[in-house]
């Protein structure tokens, strides 16, 4: 089965007992994310599970980036239903789908 998101189920989570720093840690980008990684495995030898952890991200990142560009003709296309239910989905799943990459590509929830 494949889950829908609807932006408006996405609430802020407000984790109690998280320091400042925690929080700011769960707010990093992808790309910093993605970088972090790397640094890591080339500082402490991490191995072969950071370096996977690092291309996977970048793998997400590359995959945001075919999505965007998907979003850019879904948006440029007209639908001919007269109902306009069909314009009603495809605006939100317009809307769901840059929720979710702002999410993915920026961070978390969290003040």
């Amino acid at each position: 089965m494949i889950k829908m998101y609807n932006a408006e189920e996405c609430q802020p989570v407000k984790p109690s007992g998280l320091s400042s720093a925690e929080l700011d840690a769960r707010n990093t980008t992808l790309d910093e994310l993605i970088e972090h990684f790397r640094i890591m495995s080339d500082q402490f030898g991490g191995g072969p599970v950071m370096e996977s952890a690092s291309n996977r991200l970048a793998h997400v990142s590359a995959a945001l980036s075919c999505l965007e560009d998907s979003l850019f003709y879904v948006r440029m296309y007209r639908s001919t239903d007269n109902t306009g239910e069909g314009e009603k989905r495809r605006q939100q799943l317009i809307d769901d789908s840059e929720f979710i990459i702002n999410l993915i590509r920026k961070g978390g929830l969290y003040p």
